[in-house]
């Protein structure tokens, strides 16, 4: 013989189950606000790419529905620190469309040959385009 639920485990249930629709809506439209953004393509060098500098091209593949550009400005992380740089080659991306853009700071020395270099570019819709890469000099 099956015991129906007590009206307390009900109430619990219904409570997890509203709570998990609100968690899943938010995500989703947290999603649908905020342009998605994939990168491919890390080259990452010192002074042969911008003399002086160490800097990255990195393609940035726009995956939502809404047109968004770079702000500017990029921050690169290599041996523990994090510089702050500037991008060239910025514009808009249209939607399911792709841009090469360059991030790059002056830097006395730069990351060597091997280093892991990480970086973040900065979009008007206030996400950001994250990269990972090794320096090849």
């Amino acid at each position: 013989m099956k015991m129906p639920l007590p009206k307390p485990i009900m109430g619990t249930l219904l409570v997890v189950l509203v709570g998990a629709v609100l968690l899943f809506a938010t995500a989703y439209l947290g999603g649908a606000i905020h342009a998605k953004f994939v990168t491919s393509n890390v080259t990452c060098d010192y002074d042969n790419i911008v003399a002086g500098a160490e800097a990255c091209q990195v393609t940035i593949q726009n995956l939502s529905g809404t047109t968004t550009m770079t702000t500017g400005s990029c921050s690169l992380t290599y041996g523990g620190a994090t510089y702050s740089g500037e991008i060239e080659f910025g514009g808009p991306i249209g939607p399911g469309g792709d841009s090469t853009v360059e991030c790059s700071h002056t830097a006395a020395t730069g990351a060597g040959a091997g280093a892991e270099i990480t970086g973040s570019i900065h979009l008007t819709n206030g996400g950001n385009a994250t990269f990972s890469g090794m320096a090849s000099s």
